[in-house]
């Protein structure tokens, strides 16, 4: 699987995301599965009934 950014702003994220096929003997690209473009909102606020979760998925987060 391949992700790209296409845009980073303050308010949204928007990525390409695609997934190929691997050659299992050398490991490299092989032929395109499936590929789609992901638009996030990042400047909405947690909702009271995922503030539990908030800490635990902000870990993660790499942006």
């Amino acid at each position: 699987m391949r992700c790209t950014s296409l845009t980073l702003l303050l308010a949204s994220q928007v990525w390409e995301v695609q997934i190929w096929l691997l050659d299992p003997s050398t490991s490299e690209h092989k032929d395109l599965v499936s590929s789609a473009r992901v638009t996030l909102l990042t400047n909405l606020s947690t909702p009271e009934e995922m503030k539990s979760y908030e800490k635990g998925i902000k870990k993660y987060a790499k942006l």
